[in-house]
C-alpha cells in the first residue's frame, strides 16, 4: 500500500500522481505516516488532570506521581500550588479575623475572606483549561511556583 509523500493520503498501486492533491507519486512505497501521540489525546491523563483541581488531590497526584504525561503532571504540579496557596491564605485570613475581631472590627475580615474566593475562581479556571486539554499557566499566580 502506498501513501502519497506530499499530502499522506492512500494511494492505489500504480498511481503516478496523487488522486487527493495531485502531487507526483514516487515509485518507492512510503511506510503511513505514524500518529503522534499528544498528552492532551490521553483521555486519562485528562480526567486526571481534572480530577487534580479537586482539594488536595493535586497535591496527591504530584506528590505520588499518579500522572505520567507531561499533560497531566503540569496540571497536578498547578493544582498542588492553588491548594497550598489558598491554605496559605486561609491560615492568614484567620489569625487576621481574630485579630480584627478582638478589636471590635470583624467585619473587616470578611473582606480579607474574598482572597480565598479569588484562589478558587484560578482553580476553575485551571480545570477548565484541563477540560479544554490546554496546557496554560493560570493568570495572576502564574509566576508563584511553590512546587516546581
Amino acid at each position: 500500500m502506498k501513501f502519497c509523500q506530499h499530502c499522506g493520503a492512500q494511494v492505489p498501486e500504480g498511481t503516478s500522481f496523487c488522486p487527493t492533491c495531485g502531487g507526483p507519486i514516487d515509485s518507492t512505497p512510503l511506510q503511513q505516516p505514524t500518529p503522534t501521540t499528544n498528552a492532551n489525546d490521553t483521555q486519562t491523563e485528562k480526567v486526571l488532570a481534572i480530577v487534580s483541581y479537586i482539594g488536595f488531590l493535586g497535591l496527591i497526584f504530584h506528590l505520588a506521581k499518579v500522572c505520567k504525561t507531561e499533560f497531566g503532571q503540569f496540571h497536578a504540579k498547578q493544582a498542588s500550588n492553588i491548594f497550598i496557596i489558598e491554605l496559605i491564605i486561609d491560615v492568614a485570613v484567620g489569625i487576621l479575623r481574630g485579630i480584627l475581631s478582638a478589636v471590635k472590627m470583624g467585619w473587616l475580615g470578611s473582606i480579607f475572606g474574598l482572597l480565598g474566593t479569588a484562589v478558587w475562581v484560578l482553580g476553575l479556571v485551571g480545570l477548565i483549561y484541563a477540560c479544554q486539554g490546554k496546557k496554560e499557566e493560570l493568570p495572576i499566580i502564574k509566576d508563584i511556583k511553590i512546587i516546581k
